[in-house]
């Protein structure tokens, strides 16, 4: 299949039942599911919506959107001349076993590094293992030390252990914890006031889900951290397009690297109505978050919900995409 089939048929399934999708201001979800929602408009206003919660602030876990601020971070190092993407982490982490010698950055974060997903079964199914205490390059040596699944490069493998290393990377190249270096070269330049990045749970700031949520190792905070709120997630796909980054630096967040994925590095850039969008998703137990942006027209739309249904997002996603005139 070629890309731009391979990519039409991805927004197709996306976008499924968005021509039938009831249209209102604030676009709420079937039978109110809980949710809370932003959408940017073409001349700067940012209306928020709250259903089925009491607090208009409280902060969400956005999973693996977290992937996509790690990497705006990887790349403002890379700006600032404290990181090179592309040289190998063997190099830059000479603690590292794991993997091939000639992995670098830029394969971690397109996920094609051909590390196995060491970390993922266990914190699916035991909250409290992994422990929480130990350090990125730890968890990335605990985890690394199985059969790669391939070379550098040569398979797509949406796996937790490639964002371990990743930390490890950031956190070595800046000579900082990686909480201190997101909010510093990420969170507090794209205005995102509403955000903060956590350990464990959410903390009386955010919102409280409907089931239990699992604990946070610090070691996966570049994997399904920060906590954020709609309004601030808009603030981030909006800060690489708005100044975040070099034009080297925002070419390698754009340019696609698995192409039956749309996925770029840490995220996915997707055709759509013939321009490219921001399209980022992130799921991590009740929490389900998704946010979408038109860099061409400085549009998009966010949102967020702890209740663990998809439709609580997707209703009001489709609902918006349908409501763009042609």
């Amino acid at each position: 299949m070629d890309k731009k089939r391979t990519v039409r048929s991805i927004v197709n399934l996306i976008l499924t039942g968005v021509a039938a999708a009831t249209l209102s201001l604030p676009l709420h979800a079937k039978e109110d599911a809980p949710h809370v929602s932003a959408i940017l408009s073409s001349d700067g206003t940012l209306n928020s919506s709250v259903v089925g919660y009491d607090r208009a602030n409280a902060a969400f876990n956005i999973g693996s959107i977290g992937k996509f601020a790690c990497t705006l971070a990887a790349l403002r190092l890379s700006d600032q001349g404290l990181l090179d993407i592309d040289q190998p982490i063997a190099d830059i982490l000479p603690d590292f076993d794991g993997g091939s010698p000639v992995i670098t950055t830029r394969h971690l974060l397109a996920n094609r590094s051909g590390l196995p997903d060491g970390p993922r079964p266990q914190f699916l199914t035991d909250a409290a293992v992994p422990p929480s205490t130990i350090t990125a390059i730890e968890a990335a040596n605990l985890y690394a030390s199985g059969e790669t699944i391939g070379a550098p490069d040569e398979t797509f493998s949406y796996n937790l252990l490639n964002w371990v290393v990743v930390q490890a990377v950031l956190e070595h190249a800046s000579g900082r914890s990686f909480a201190d270096l997101l909010q510093d070269t990420v969170l507090k330049p794209a205005g995102m006031s509403n955000s903060y990045m956590f350990v464990g749970q959410l903390g009386p700031r955010g919102q409280q889900p409907e089931n239990p949520a699992k604990n946070l190792p610090r070691f996966l905070q570049c994997a399904g951290g920060p906590a954020t709120t709609p309004a601030d997630l808009l603030a981030l796909l909006r800060f690489p397009h708005k100044g975040g980054l070099s034009f080297e630096s925002l070419a390698a967040l754009t340019t696609i690297t698995t192409p039956d994925q749309s996925y770029t590095l840490g995220g996915r850039y997707i055709e759509h109505m013939g321009r490219q969008w921001s399209w980022q998703s992130g799921s991590i137990g009740p929490y389900k978050a998704f946010a979408i942006y038109d860099p061409q027209n400085d549009i998009g739309f966010a949102a967020m919900t702890a209740s663990g249904k998809e439709h609580a997002v997707e209703d009001p996603r489709n609902a918006w995409l349908g409501s763009l005139p042609e």
